[in-house]
């Protein structure tokens, strides 16, 4: 045996030959699955650049900023009543076009920002709107806001985007 395992013995020449066929069979398999994650990590870099495109290539959503005045007693069944949306009012802002709604307080002035799609206005939202005839609860939502919690919305003129900038 020690006789086979010496430098030049056909044996050892065998076993050195299988050797480097397992090492190149073995980096064979890695090369080619390094090959396969860098192929599957340009397909995903690609899907998302293109979805990023598509999203950039979108028209912005219109914004509307509003304000109005609480009553003072009324503070925190406001806060009540919106957590509480009757979802023939959401389903109806959405059919309007409203794309987010978030309305923030500071004392009793309550501020409200509605992002809605870039064709629509705040004309949606009006008497005789399909906003209004979608439901008999969006008018007694509409009508109960603007008569028990405050006097309706003022709008807020934008002055600077940052949108615009380069």
């Amino acid at each position: 045996l020690e006789y086979h395992a010496g430098t030049g013995s056909a044996l050892s020449r065998f076993a050195s030959s299988c050797s480097k066929i397992r090492r190149h069979a073995c980096n064979s398999r890695w090369e080619n699955h390094k090959h396969d994650r860098s192929d599957k990590r340009r397909r995903h870099r690609d899907r998302l650049l293109l979805r990023l495109r598509a999203h950039i290539s979108q028209a912005m959503p219109r914004r509307f900023f509003l304000k109005a005045t609480l009553r003072p007693e009324k503070e925190q069944a406001y806060i009540d009543e919106h957590d509480n949306i009757y979802p023939e009012v959401s389903k109806g802002l959405r059919s309007a076009g409203v794309i987010n709604l978030h309305i923030w307080k500071e004392a009793l002035q309550l501020f409200m920002l509605i992002e809605m799609e870039d064709d629509k206005d705040l004309s949606v939202f009006g008497e005789g709107s399909d906003y209004r005839k979608s439901s008999p609860r969006v008018v007694e939502w509409e009508d109960k806001m603007a008569t028990e919690f405050h006097s309706g919305w003022t709008q807020i003129e934008e002055i600077h985007s940052s949108d615009n900038w380069k």
